[in-house]
This record gives structure tokens, C-alpha cells and sequence, in this order.
């Protein structure tokens, strides 16, 4: 070739060039480089016209290496463009998956091939040709903080059904993202140890977005599993910004951990989530309807699912309530059911300027519709201004640390 650009990637390795000479000259051939990393000559074969020479040294940059028939003078330079080969896209976990040998998120790229390997056929990689694996009953384990970018997490977990222990690490976002860490955790799944700081911001219409737009949490979209010792903080925003053109009956389910909590369970979680939501038009008669908390938007099923947890964040909303608004300090819209020892720092909770206060309301109800269900129980639920006067006897003092101001969980004291 004659005058061509050549791009290398590079990655530390030495480089085979090889040039092709007419076939019946078989002679020898000088390479030789404008760097003088390359010096060498080959002698031509009987029969194999194709001349190879290791290109030992390399760096990075552009520079010309030119090949000459030293018998015919027949000579061609080529330009060579080297550059820095991306990290190769992992296709495997370390570990087998058991709860001895769980697979291993030792850092960011072990992360984003779950978000990968869980992702249904269609929307997987093209590296991945494989269907969608959730991982029933598999284990992960995570070794290590996480820090990704907001263009880095342009995907969530899509649906899991295994066992993430987060082990006391932080997996943090930089940036505004529009999805949490998981849109599904399914029936077998369990999150715990694990702490998320992300800032979620999601522009939604209020048409055709039952689901992947209408559910919003921190750690999860939709729980069918189990949360358990898990802390998110960082900043929640919803800007509702088109009315309805159909008849469908369209939720939205926001909250500061799970956005649903669908017959799922979470205890021993902490969240100092700042949740906004904007309703910038006005309401489209009754099909439309908001359900906001503090950890979770909307916990439906039977039972005691949510307990022994705490919010210290806060919930600013600035549309008037309707009647099928459901916004509540630790949780939007329920059915019935007994919740115990839920309560949320009375001190922190209103953050709003005071030019904010004439734009947004905050939730007075601890439970958005908690008055709509004689069915629904109250223990040990509310706002605390002391901390020092509340009874945590019958909470895990191996998870919690009550010797400061405001509880902790003790993973993530560090």
C-alpha cells in the first residue's frame, strides 16, 4: 500500500507488520521507521511472498514505517496511527454464582455486564449473544466501591432474582440519571448490605407510561423481594410535562428507596433521598394520579412488609392534590396492612426556602391514604424531633447505631 492510514490498537504488545511483495521478485526486505523502532530485514521465501517483522517498542502517536525491496529499490511508506485499545468488554463473572463462591463485583465493569447480562435478547450488547439471565437463587458480592458517570448508567438492572449483597460498599452516580439500580426485583430476590448515591431525573408525558416511566426509587423501580440493611441518598425529580390524550388509568409511584413495593419486604433501611415532583399541567380529569414516600411510593399486599426503617430526607410536590393522590411522608399509597416502627427525622424533614414555600407543599400524612383503610395498623410510626425518646429495644443493635444524634446504619459508618 502506498500513502494509506493504518490505525493500530494498542495495549502494550508488540505489533506484526507484513508486507506483501510482488510475487516474482522474492527478494529481501528493509523495513525501517521515522522513530527508528522499527530496523530489520527479511529475506523473501521460494514460494511465500508476505514479509513479517515484529514492531517491538511501540508508542503511541503517529509515525511513517517504510518497506523496500532491497534488490528491485520497489519502495512504500505507510502512516501509522497508534492508539490507546479500549478495556475489552468482560463476558464473565469471577465466581461460580454460589453462596460460597458468589460472583464477584470487584468494579464498575462487573457492574455494568450485569446490567447487560440481565437485559432481555433486544437490548443486550452485541458482544452477548445470549438470552436474559436474572439469576435465580444466584449470589453476588460486591468488594468494592463503585463510581460510575451519569452516561455510564444509561440502563438499569432489569430484572433480578438473586442474592446482591452489597457487603457495606457505595455504589455511587455522578450526575443526573433516569433510572435507580434495579427496575425489578422479582420474587426470589434479595438486596442487602448495600448503600446507592444517585440523582434520578425523569421528564415523563402522562400517556403510555404504566411501568418503565410510572415506577421511580433509588435502589428499586418495582420490589417483589427483599431489602434489608440498605441505605439511598441523593435527589429525586419527576416533571410531569404532557396531559393525557387517552383514558387509561396512569399512576406514578415515587419513592426514596422503591417506587413500588409490590407484596415485597424491607426492613432495616434508611433513606435521605430529596424527592421533588412537578405536575406542569393541570390534571386530566381522573385517569392520572400521584403517589409519593419517602421510601416507598406505593407498598401494595397484605401483612407487615415494611418495618424497622427511617427517613431524613424530604418531599416537595407542586401540584394541588386530587382526590386519587396519594402523598405520604414514609410511604404514598397503601393497602391494608400493619406497619411497625417507621419513623422519619421531624427536624430535617421541611428543607424548603421560603421562596420554595410558595411553589411546594410537603405531605402531612405519614401514610398518603392511610385514612381510607379501617384495615390498616399503626406501631410505632411518626415524626421524631428527639431521638433519645424513642424505644429502639426491639431493633438489631448489630445493625443500628443509636449512640448519635439520629441513628445509623453501622455498614456505612465509615
Amino acid at each position: 500500500s502506498q500513502g494509506e492510514d493504518y490505525y493500530i490498537l494498542y495495549q502494550g504488545k508488540t505489533i506484526s507488520i507484513a508486507v506483501e511483495t510482488d510475487k516474482s521478485l522474492y527478494e529481501e526486505v528493509r523495513y525501517w521507521s521515522d522513530d527508528e523502532s522499527i530496523v530489520s530485514f527479511v529475506k523473501g521465501g521460494d514460494k511465500e511472498p508476505y514479509h513479517q517483522s515484529d514492531w517491538q517498542g511501540v508508542s503511541l502517536g503517529s509515525t511513517k514505517i517504510y518497506a523496500e525491496a532491497v534488490k528491485s529499490k520497489v519502495r512504500a511508506e505507510i502512516t501509522v496511527n497508534v492508539i490507546e485499545a479500549p478495556i475489552p468488554p468482560r463476558t464473565e463473572f469471577l465466581g461460580s454464582g454460589t453462596e460460597d463462591d458468589p460472583y464477584q463485583i470487584n468494579e464498575k465493569y462487573d457492574l455494568l455486564l450485569l446490567v447487560a447480562k440481565t437485559a432481555k435478547y433486544e437490548d443486550k450488547p452485541h458482544y452477548l449473544n445470549e438470552e436474559q439471565d436474572i439469576f435465580t437463587r444466584k449470589h453476588f458480592i460486591l468488594t468494592d466501591d463503585i463510581l460510575l458517570e451519569a452516561d455510564e448508567w444509561n440502563k438499569n438492572i432489569d430484572e433480578f432474582d438473586g442474592v446482591f449483597n452489597g457487603n457495606g460498599q457505595t455504589i455511587k452516580i455522578n450526575g443526573a440519571i433516569r433510572y435507580g439500580f434495579i427496575k425489578n426485583i422479582k420474587e426470589n430476590g434479595i438486596v442487602k448490605n448495600l448503600r446507592i448515591n444517585a440523582n434520578i431525573y425523569r421528564i415523563v408525558p402522562t400517556t403510555n407510561v404504566y411501568g418503565a416511566d410510572a415506577f421511580l426509587g433509588i435502589l428499586a423501580d418495582d420490589n417483589l423481594g427483599v431489602i434489608k440493611n440498605c441505605q439511598t441518598s441523593g435527589d429525586i425529580r419527576l416533571d410531569i410535562t404532557e396531559r393525557a390524550n387517552n383514558s387509561s388509568y396512569i399512576g406514578y409511584f415515587v419513592g426514596g428507596i422503591i417506587g413500588l413495593n409490590y407484596a415485597g419486604e424491607m426492613t432495616d433501611c434508611l433513606s435521605s433521598a430529596n424527592i421533588i415532583v412537578n405536575r406542569y399541567v393541570e390534571k386530566p380529569e381522573d385517569n392520572t394520579y400521584i403517589s409519593i414516600g419517602g421510601i416507598a411510593g406505593y407498598s401494595a399486599g397484605y401483612g407487615v412488609d415494611i418495618s424497622k426503617s427511617i427517613f431524613n430526607g424530604s418531599i416537595k410536590y407542586n401540584a394541588k392534590l386530587h382526590a386519587s393522590d396519594d402523598i405520604g411522608i414514609m410511604i404514598g399509597m397503601t393497602g391494608p396492612r400493619q406497619y411497625v416502627d417507621l419513623y422519619y427525622d421531624a427536624n430535617m424533614y421541611d428543607n424548603r426556602t421560603e421562596e420554595e414555600k410558595n411553589i411546594y407543599d410537603i405531605p402531612i400524612e405519614i401514610i398518603g391514604n392511610g385514612g381510607q383503610y379501617a384495615e390498616i395498623e399503626h406501631i410505632n410510626v411518626g415524626g421524631v424531633s428527639d431521638w433519645s425518646t424513642v424505644d429502639f429495644s426491639s431493633w438489631d443493635h448489630e445493625i443500628w447505631d443509636f449512640s448519635g444524634e439520629t441513628p445509623e446504619l453501622r455498614l456505612f459508618k465509615k
